[in-house]
């Protein structure tokens, strides 16, 4: 089943899901593997083969509550804009990163090529970036964004 947008992924779902960061941080991860094969080398038309770290790391996001239920037909433009303005991506909090998760899954059932593509520009690796952000406690401003849950007790 898959959870609520409202409901809150745990400390160790979140670390679950930052486990994915070094592999995005690499300079010679390829998203995609081929899309077929000929004699004369990869034929590009559909049926993209995924590598498997990027299909674990989907996998991940949906077994760890970032993959919602969740309107994101109507959420496509603001996606849209923080893709196109990375620097916002800075201040995003985890609503929005899961936001943006959702969007770029579900977008890739009807857009094949749509993951793989966001992965490959980098702002798969930002948004785990961010997310490594706010899982630090000390980083969240408890005022200024809706702090990611911490194993820390409160003081």
């Amino acid at each position: 089943m898959i959870a609520e947008l409202d409901s809150q992924p745990t400390p160790e779902q979140i670390d679950a899901v930052l486990e994915y960061l070094p592999i995005f941080q690499r300079e010679d991860f390829l998203p995609v593997v081929a899309n077929a094969w000929s004699p004369d080398g990869p034929v590009f038309f559909g049926f993209e083969y995924w590598a498997r770290e990027l299909s674990e790391f989907q996998m991940a996001l949906y077994d760890n509550g970032f993959i919602t239920s969740f309107n994101w037909p109507d959420w496509q433009e603001e996606a849209r804009r923080l893709y196109e303005h990375p620097e916002l991506l800075k201040s995003i909090d985890l609503e929005t990163i899961r936001q943006l998760f959702i969007v770029h899954v579900r977008k890739e059932r009807f857009c094949e090529g749509h993951f793989s593509s966001v992965v490959e520009s980098g702002h798969v690796l930002l948004l785990l970036e961010r997310l490594k952000e706010l899982r630090d406690p000390g980083a969240v401003e408890k005022d200024r964004y809706k702090a990611v849950p911490t194993d820390e007790p409160s003081r």
